[in-house]
């Protein structure tokens, strides 16, 4: 795989680009198939695996042996700690300054992922409007008020120096970027 990509890289053009490898690890809060630490609010235990962390170790390791920037879907905050691990153990066999591997969503990283991450040089593209059109679900249905409140932490990561940026992901939300 990894040389399929590369040879795709000499593709890009102006237009289009390759060279990225996305990953999903998890599913949707709201859909109660992300991978979360604490069991949903309405008993529903943590969700499913779309890569279990053996095979996103596994993974990761091949796409970053070959130098190849990694973006994983990662909604709860056991997928993410799962895609952190995941590129601590591929990073330590072959370190690779600049790597800017990402958590998609990331909208339960907590201050120690944050940190393990910046630590490893790694960013987060967190899905802040999704507060907007599902935050009273998450409250009510899925996580509580408590965990409700820290998600997508934008401030967090920008406190403690975690290269992120923010999007909107439709067709689970409208596409308005300047509404983000």
């Amino acid at each position: 795989i990894p040389d399929y990509v590369k040879s795709l890289v000499l593709k890009n053009t102006e237009k289009l680009r390759f060279g990225h490898i996305k990953m999903m690890a998890d599913g949707s809060i709201q859909g109660y198939t992300a991978r979360i630490q604490k069991p949903y609010i309405n008993g529903v235990k943590n969700g499913l695996w779309n890569q279990d962390p053996e095979k996103l170790t596994m993974y990761m390791k091949l796409f970053n042996d070959a130098n190849l920037q990694v973006n994983c879907h990662c909604n709860g905050d056991e997928a993410s700690e799962a895609f952190i691990k995941a590129c601590s153990d591929a990073l330590a066999t072959h370190p690779w300054k600049g790597n800017r591997h990402t958590i998609q969503h990331g909208q339960m990283i907590d201050e120690a992922q944050f940190l393990a991450m910046k630590k490893l040089g790694m960013c987060a593209n967190l899905f802040t409007n999704h507060l907007y059109y599902w935050g009273d679900q998450h409250v009510s249905k899925t996580l509580g008020l408590e965990r409700a409140e820290k998600m997508n932490a934008a401030g967090m990561a920008r406190d403690l120096g975690v290269p992120y940026s923010m999007h909107c992901d439709a067709s689970v939300t409208p596409i308005a970027p300047l509404f983000n």
